[in-house]
């Protein structure tokens, strides 16, 4: 009886120990004023442009171009996307670039030229669209489109 008292708290502490190590979802980490893009080692000096594709939890690789962050996709191995987030245009905040809608014009000047910006809400996407004569992509179309 005395083992079994003593083992139910240590069987806890280890089902504890373990649920904790499981990631439920790798998560965009914040980029500082020091950060360079990794792919073309520029300042990432306007967040609204920016990407992320996580390495580990809390371990990204960071992009000041959306361009970028599709290069830097096609160049990997291919066979599973990573965790990858882009910066809301409107509103600066994380999105995953799977849930994302993109607005795609020349007229649109992004730090490495690709003319491609974000947005969460598709609503918003299609009214940036129409102000600067670009279309609307979803991520998949966007990388047919972008990446190549």
């Amino acid at each position: 009886m005395r083992v079994q008292q003593l083992f139910q708290p240590f069987l806890f502490a280890i089902l504890l120990w373990g649920t904790a190590c499981i990631s439920s979802s790798l998560e965009p980490v914040e980029i500082y004023p020091e950060d360079m893009c990794s792919r073309c080692k520029m300042a990432i000096s306007d967040k609204r442009f920016a990407g992320e594709i996580m390495v580990d939890a809390g371990v990204a690789r960071k992009f000041d171009d959306l361009g970028c962050l599709l290069k830097d996709l096609k160049a990997g191995p291919g066979s599973q996307q990573p965790a990858a987030f882009a910066v809301d245009f409107g509103n600066r905040e994380w999105v995953n670039v799977n849930e994302a809608y993109y607005v795609q014009s020349p007229a649109i000047v992004t730090p490495m030229g690709s003319g491609v910006i974000a947005f969460k809400e598709r609503s918003e996407a299609e009214k940036t669209a129409a102000r600067y004569g670009g279309r609307v992509l979803n991520f998949e179309e966007l990388v047919a489109t972008v990446a190549q």
